[in-house]
């Protein structure tokens, strides 16, 4: 490794230290102690309870002293896949070092986004070069959309972390195609999937495009390593799936909960008024339950479907007004006021998060543009926003749900703002140097472009 690579590194450290400080201190300083429920309680104390050996339960229906106001009736095992398995599974990593405490677990979620920042800036690095790669990394430690979620406890900081990986994996892929990285690929869009499932459409829009739509290697060759990497994704998923089937009366495949979400999702409060596009609790029925989430599911859809059927000529609004909630276009106070109330996001912290959200769109424009002119592929970076966009438009809005496009946007505005720095040191006709990235990745020869005056790896990086 060369003096400037571990220069490199040595500051890449320096940034996540920097950055788990920062998650650390908002923890303890503002959310410890904090009331547990909701999500955060589903996965902090489903992950104890599967430390325990009771398996996928459902916490809720287990601890119902907890949550005197639901008025739950007495502790009941109930088999649960309300949420996919891998963040729970990765609580109890710490759980079962016997780190079972809600502290210990926001502090754990904070390690994770630490982890985060790392693997973000190593994507920008095999992209756009070094100084894009620290650009990256510095963004994403500071960047409150990222640390926020990490003191909640849910699955946003999980989804960040395999989001972040399955970019990386992609580009490796990229720039040397093989059977084994097309393997590593499929195996981490299934953790994804694990994770949120709508990450499940990484296989069609990450895989399929690096697999089949490039050049320079037999159909046969392109055919089989998408076939493999997809069927390694689909695997990955089996274990859970296959649980599943032991566990309900009906088909129940990543988890049973979409059907609720689209009752909350599909009522007069969040179709009209205020709320339009947000959620409502109180449109679930009050009505008998089962202990079957697979029997309570197909009371929900009816009612889901049968709400969306009588009100078509609205959905088309509501659907604008979901999207515009994530993407900052529709309503964003309030959606920071709603955030605060629900989630407990400090609001000064969510505005801060709110106007670098659009600094990032704006400076992502001239990222994406740049890499479109040297052939880097844009998919990678794409698919997170296109998944999170068909997410919300079928459930409803809220800030954390775009979670996983979140890295995405921090590497395409930091790539934008090397670009900028490039130009702007050009036309002052200043060189530096940057390092290589990571294992000397870069673009194919058939995609390098010429070299510029930086020197930069991948370097000619065209003007934004």
């Amino acid at each position: 490794m060369s003096g400037a690579q571990r220069r490199w590194y040595g500051a890449l450290v320096a940034i996540a230290l920097g950055a788990l400080a920062l998650r650390v201190g908002y923890v303890l300083g503002f959310r410890h102690p904090v009331r547990i429920a909701g999500d955060p309680f589903y996965y902090h104390y489903g992950a104890n309870l599967l430390v325990e050996g009771k398996g996928f339960i459902n916490p809720i229906f287990y601890f119902p002293d907890l949550l005197p106001e639901w008025n739950l009736p007495a502790s009941v095992s109930m088999p649960a896949a309300q949420h996919a398995p891998f963040t729970i599974v990765a609580l109890a990593v710490a759980s079962l070092f016997g780190f079972t405490s809600f502290l210990d677990h926001q502090l754990w979620s904070c390690v994770v986004g630490s982890m985060s920042v790392v693997l973000i800036a190593l994507v920008a690095r095999r992209i756009a070069g070094g100084r894009a790669g620290l650009i990256a990394a510095v963004v994403a430690a500071i960047y409150p959309n990222l640390w926020l979620n990490d003191a909640i406890v849910v699955s946003e900081t999980f989804i960040i972390f395999t989001t972040a990986l399955v970019m990386l994996c992609a580009y490796r892929y990229h720039d040397q195609p093989s059977l084994s990285r097309v393997l590593v690929l499929g195996a981490v869009i299934g953790l994804a999937a694990l994770t949120r499932p709508e990450a499940i459409l990484f296989l069609g829009l990450v895989l399929l495009p690096l697999a089949v739509w490039r050049s320079g290697a037999p159909w046969r060759q392109r055919l089989i390593q998408f076939g493999a990497g997809s069927m390694v994704g689909v695997l990955v998923l089996v274990p859970w799936v296959a649980h599943n089937a032991t566990r309900f009366e009906h088909p129940v495949l990543l988890t049973s909960s979409f059907e609720m979400t689209a009752v909350q999702a599909n009522c007069d409060n969040v179709y009209y008024g205020d709320k339009t596009g947000y959620w409502e609790f109180y449109c679930l029925p009050r009505v008998p339950l089962g202990n079957d989430e697979s029997e309570n599911t197909l009371i929900y859809r009816e009612l889901a479907l049968d709400y969306v059927s009588e009100h078509l000529d609205r959905v088309p609004y509501v659907v604008f007004a979901r999207l515009g909630r994530i993407w900052g276009y529709y309503q964003p106070f309030q959606q920071i006021n709603a955030d605060a109330v629900v989630e407990t996001r400090a609001k000064p912290a969510a505005m801060a998060g709110l106007f670098m959200l659009y600094g990032l769109m704006a400076t992502g424009v001239a990222g994406g543009v740049n890499l479109r002119r040297r052939r880097v592929p844009l998919s990678p970076l794409v698919a997170p926003i296109v998944t999170v966009s068909l997410a919300v438009a079928l459930t409803f809005g809220q800030t954390r749900y775009r979670a996983a496009a979140e890295p995405a946007l921090v590497v395409l505005g930091a790539v934008g703002l090397e670009a900028i720095w490039r130009r702007l040191s050009i036309r002052r006709g200043s060189s530096t140097s940057d390092p290589p990235p990571i294992d000397g990745g870069g673009p194919e020869p058939d995609h390098d472009p010429t070299p510029s005056s930086s020197g930069g790896p991948l370097a000619g990086v065209a003007s934004a």
